[in-house]
């Protein structure tokens, strides 16, 4: 991980982290779970997942962070911006909670 852009990828790493779990957590209750990170918080808490639940709102804000942070460009994401080291801290004890 470079210097110049820790938190960042502390942030994007975390963030794949949750989506991973949460994709493998609905494809056990279906066959594909074809949705993406907000769609995928949505369809969780919607099967009874009380953490989701709880955390629904704060996961979509550190998803639309992650958005923010990282820009797609032609396939190549690139960082365009860093967040905050509390925010990165807050974030991994979310993932820790949920996961």
């Amino acid at each position: 991980m470079s210097v110049e852009y820790g938190n960042a990828e502390k942030l994007v790493a975390i963030y794949n982290e949750l989506d991973a779990y949460m994709e493998k957590s609905l494809s056990n209750l279906q066959k594909e779970a074809p949705y993406g990170y907000a769609r995928r918080i949505d369809r969780l808490s919607e099967t009874g997942n009380k953490t989701i639940q709880t955390y629904r709102a704060l996961l979509k804000s550190y998803g639309e962070l992650r958005n923010a942070i990282v820009h797609d460009y032609k396939g190549d994401e690139r960082i365009i911006a860093q967040p905050m080291t509390e925010e990165v801290l807050k974030f991994e004890e979310l993932k820790n909670i949920v996961i």
